[in-house]
């Protein structure tokens, strides 16, 4: 079988998309596909050593101006005190990077042959990826579409400012219908998403985040506390609140041994 598979991020490094992309096109290969990875080619710095060299299916790149020109910006500008500047320069970034900073790749992209795939999957984070699959799925109309999604754009998202909500809104919907199959890594997610976009609730599928290898390790008892590790977001949006877990360890603590410290 012959997979298209679409994603922005596939080399950087620090992002936990990265190693869900490798993982399912090294499962994927491992199940007698062969996998054709279009991806973009992120400046040096960025990448992810491990990964380039895992070089997991048939990677194509592409050079984008903007990212080079986005990792300039910074080393020019940097971060500066003043907070009215910083909230301008936000500003225009978002709108002129819309919808990130991967916004040029379907402009640039060059796919040969689109009639020797049996189904094209896309994949954020980035979004960018779903816009560059929908504009391969007009050239291709019949070629059979499955986007994953690691979070819903419109609803939880925690990046997209609010100006620039009612054109997520209208770009999201637009993204949703043309797939064929829809997938998303929470379950929460799946079931919300469902709930609020009806109009394609039946092409909406939950696959778990998948993990890239097995590590077989025998936890060291350093004291006879239980010590665990957090390492996402703390905020108050839906699915992602986990200020009810700390203050139900908190409760434990207070009556039992050993305790659980959380860092």
């Amino acid at each position: 079988m012959k997979i298209l598979f679409i994603t922005s991020s596939y080399t950087p490094k620090g992002n936990s998309a990265v190693i869900r992309h490798n993982a399912l096109v090294k499962g994927l290969i491992q199940n007698g596909c062969d996998v054709d990875v279009y991806t973009v080619k992120w400046p040096d710095e960025n990448c992810s050593k491990f990964f380039l060299k895992e070089n997991n299916g048939n990677i194509h790149y592409s050079e984008l101006s903007s990212l080079s020109n986005n990792v300039n910006l910074k080393k020019q500008i940097g971060q500066s005190n003043n907070k009215f500047f910083n909230i301008i320069k936000d500003f225009i970034k978002s709108i002129v990077f819309y919808p990130d900073s991967c916004y040029q790749w379907k402009s640039v992209i060059k796919v040969d042959n689109l009639s020797q795939y049996d189904f094209m999957i896309s994949s954020s984070f980035t979004n960018s990826s779903h816009f560059v699959a929908n504009e391969i799925k007009k050239l291709n109309p019949s070629l059979f579409w499955i986007q994953v999604w690691g979070d819903p754009w419109y609803y939880d998202d925690l990046i997209t400012p609010w100006y620039l909500k009612p054109f997520v809104f209208f770009d999201e919907n637009k993204l949703l219908k043309s797939a064929n199959k829809i997938v998303y890594v929470s379950k929460v997610t799946a079931e919300l998403m469902k709930d609020k976009r009806k109009f394609i609730a039946s092409k909406i599928n939950y696959i778990p985040r998948s993990y890239y290898s097995v590590v077989e390790k025998k936890p060291q008892v350093i004291d006879r506390n239980y010590r665990i590790t957090y390492a996402g977001n703390i905020t108050s949006s839906t699915g992602r609140n986990i200020l009810d877990f700390i203050n139900a360890i908190s409760f434990y603590n207070e009556t039992n041994e050993p305790v659980i410290s959380v860092n």
